[in-house]
């Protein structure tokens, strides 16, 4: 391990913090691994290990991630960031290879160790991986959580390919139906099902083990935020103090302050790169109470330091005695905002969504276009598409190019027209369909971007881990309802009216977004 201080360490802890979140992506390659267990559970796993609907599995598995991003925060006050993570891998591997065993013997048991284990340990891992990011490099904290959550789809490529390969090599198709499933029967696939979650089990093991050792503790510099004791009593707009007599409780950034055309004597120190001493970050939320020199009414606005200035340098903004305040909202106040619940529907909204085209892209297809290794490369593509469009969107982030409120519409918009358009896709053939899921796949890339981002913009950095799982909940609540009605309403009435719910809730959480508030910078 790179001695903790040197630039080697930042950069191996950033890339061990993506190869980590990395190997805790599960969503992309359930839809093509779930189609061949439920085959395995129909032909081939012992007498009774039907005992429960395996649709429970990814869905349990969406709502222990929100719950393993909240207890993230008081597990890691309890044993520390490095036990935190040594604790959590150990969770995340058990659980997987325990699911070897479970797979042939029973549904429920399978639900337990892949679905909420598995999700739990998956939502600890991916806040450590943010909490790596946020101590080493907190400037560009923003971007790097865009491209740490691409990493995962990207590793899903090849995960996938793998899948199949190993699985049905050639390229059988589907030879059994029961209602609207189809199913592999084929002795030669079926046997092969235990062995590949074991295989990725121990590719996942590998690269988690990759990543711890390349992560290390941030040097006291950048360590900050957890040595230095904020107020216990800070409320969203309290104004940050140096506690220096005469020194008034606001702060700018040195000579910038001059530049800004005030006096240096009126702002209050801060030191290592915009970390105040009392513990909180303004990288992100410059807020600022200002005065509109066109209509002459004194306006908050944040944004960051940089932008503050060039506005105050353009002659349109002037800036008042009162500067910069913090913008941080503790939990309490952030459910209080119209902006928490336009973020917890878009996570509801998108959560049903991901989880319906993760798990029914591979099976819904596979009724119309009986081509396994084609719906393999779709599913493929997807996770790249998610990943590329990630990364591409962490730069245009960086270069204050993309903004959340235009992301959420973008993102709503798309998904409700593509979902109330799948179920007529795979009967137009190969090629529509396959366009329509990647379109759809290009609306859910935007989605952790929206939540992380949007979170941070929103309510600032200081309670981040539990304001972003209490957002992420909404994703939990719209999966754990999903998975009551999903199985009995497809039995009943067929695919269409489960891809039309997901459009109503989609239209809701758009219609509250475009009514409601504005993420607008």
């Amino acid at each position: 391990m790179w001695s903790k201080d040197s630039r080697h360490a930042e950069i191996g802890s950033l890339i061990g913090a993506h190869i980590l979140v990395a190997s805790a992506s599960f969503t992309w390659i359930y839809g093509n691994l779930s189609t061949y267990m439920n085959s395995y559970y129909y032909f081939q796993c012992s007498p009774g290990c039907l005992d429960g609907d395996s649709q429970w599995i990814i869905n349990t598995f969406f709502i222990t991630v929100g719950a393993g991003l909240f207890l993230f925060e008081h597990t890691q006050q309890l044993l520390g960031l490095r036990w935190t993570l040594i604790a959590t891998i150990l969770i995340y591997n058990t659980s997987f290879f325990l699911s070897v065993w479970a797979v042939q013997v029973s549904v429920a048991a399978t639900c337990v160790l892949m679905g909420v284990l598995l999700g739990l340990a998956s939502g600890m891992i991916m806040n450590i991986g943010f909490k790596f990011i946020h101590l080493w490099a907190p400037k560009n904290s923003g971007a790097y959580m865009v491209t740490v959550i691409s990493s995962g789809p990207l590793l899903n490529i090849i995960q996938n390919q793998i899948i199949t390969e190993f699985v049905n090599p050639l390229n059988l198709k589907p030879n059994a139906q029961y209602g609207p499933w189809v199913f592999f029967s084929q002795p030669e696939i079926l046997h092969r099902v235990p062995k590949v979650i074991f295989l990725l089990a121990s590719i996942n093991l590998t690269l988690q083990l990759i990543g711890f050792f390349l992560m290390s503790s941030p040097p006291a510099a950048k360590s900050t935020l957890n040595s230095v004791s904020a107020p216990q009593n800070h409320v969203p707009g309290q104004e940050i103090s140096n506690g220096k007599k005469g020194v008034p409780p606001f702060c700018s950034m040195g000579h910038d302050a001059k530049e800004a055309g005030r006096k240096s004597s009126e702002y209050c120190s801060i030191i290592n790169n915009g970390v105040y001493q009392n513990g909180y970050r303004d990288d992100v939320n410059y807020k600022t109470i200002a005065t509109n020199l066109e209509v002459g009414e004194p306006v908050v606005t944040t944004t960051t330091k940089q932008e503050a200035l060039s506005l105050s340098h353009s002659g349109n903004l002037e800036f008042n005695d009162t500067v910069t305040r913090q913008t941080d909202y503790t939990p309490l106040k952030a459910v209080q905002t119209a902006k928490f619940w336009s973020l917890w529907l878009y996570g509801a909204s998108t959560g049903l969504s991901m989880m319906l085209s993760s798990s029914f892209y591979k099976e819904f297809g596979l009724v119309y276009i009986h081509n396994d290794k084609l719906m393999t490369l779709l599913g493929s593509i997807i996770p790249a598409l998610v990943g590329a469009c990630g990364i591409i969107f962490g730069s245009l982030i960086k270069n204050n190019l993309m903004h959340v409120n235009d992301c959420l519409v973008l993102s709503l918009a798309l998904n409700s027209l593509t979902f109330a358009f799948w179920f007529f896709a795979a009967r137009l053939g190969e090629i529509v369909y396959m366009t329509l899921i990647l379109v759809m796949a290009f609306s859910h890339s935007f989605v952790y971007f929206v939540l992380t981002n949007g979170t941070m913009e929103a309510f600032g950095s200081e309670h981040f881990a539990t304001i972003y799982s209490m957002v992420f909940s909404g994703r939990a609540t719209a999966t754990f309802l999903s998975a009551l009605y999903l199985t009995p309403l497809l039995k009943a009435v067929g695919w269409f009216w489960i891809f039309a719910s997901s459009v109503c809730v989609s239209l809701t959480a758009l219609a509250f977004k475009v009514v409601s508030t504005s993420f607008l910078p």
